[in-house]
């Protein structure tokens, strides 16, 4: 038989590297070549699993963006056109948000003017004030020569006066006084004057003891009361 036959060199190899080791340990170096090998084969298995890893990745169709996100870490999203909220018909001037308005409110202004009502049928004194806004003495203090102060002296067809405010109604009388008058109503002149409904001038109304009045005048005595008669 040959010598260098398949079944005779695997027998003589692991005879070989047997005394080969047995040679190491005498000398001293088996447990150096020990770590040595335990080292390197801990750098191969490490190779390895890396290798592994990358080959799975590339694998991966969203390979890219995993890679890129641990080396760059997170990033805002991108915003998308749908993703846009639609704009509001509301437009901020300095903070302060403003609706387009399409018709202008226009406040009311109180009334200055006296004006004419006539009383229809189921009209009361106080149902009148109340339509107005103002006291029901203030109906009566406003038509003393119609209604005598009397609620019940009310009628269908009347025409009444409507102050524009409370207090009472007065005509003017000669020799009259505006000190008295207003001592009278509990008010003082100068409201009777300053009242635009009165159309009286503080520069040309004189002396108040005798005032530049016109018999006759009616003045709206504001906030003014008096005892019924």
């Amino acid at each position: 038989m040959d010598n260098n036959s398949p079944s005779k060199q695997d027998n003589e190899a692991p005879g070989f590297f047997s005394r080969l080791l047995n040679t190491l340990i005498g000398i001293g170096l088996g447990e150096s070549m020990l770590r040595a090998g335990t080292t390197v084969l801990s750098i191969v298995l490490l190779g390895a699993v890396i290798w592994l890893l990358r080959l799975f990745y590339a694998q991966s169709p969203n390979a890219g963006n995993t890679v890129n996100a641990l080396q760059t870490g997170p990033t805002a999203p991108v915003a998308r056109i749908e993703d846009v909220p639609p704009q509001s018909e509301e437009i901020a001037f300095g903070g302060i948000p403003r609706l387009a308005q399409v018709h202008t409110t226009i406040p009311s202004r109180p009334r200055q003017d006296v004006t004419k009502y006539t009383v229809v049928e189921g009209d009361t004194i106080f149902g009148i004030a109340e339509k107005f806004g103002l006291k029901p003495e203030t109906v009566l203090w406003g038509n003393y020569y119609i209604l005598l102060d009397d609620p019940h002296a009310l009628k269908p067809g009347q025409e009444l006066n409507i102050l524009p405010l409370d207090g009472t109604y007065h005509e003017w009388q000669q020799s009259e006084g505006l000190n008295g008058i207003s001592t009278y109503y509990g008010v003082t002149p100068e409201e009777i004057i300053n009242f635009p409904a009165n159309n009286l001038d503080m520069a040309t109304i004189g002396d108040f003891a005798n005032p530049n009045i016109a018999p006759g005048t009616w003045l709206v005595v504001p906030g003014g009361r008096r005892e019924f008669i």
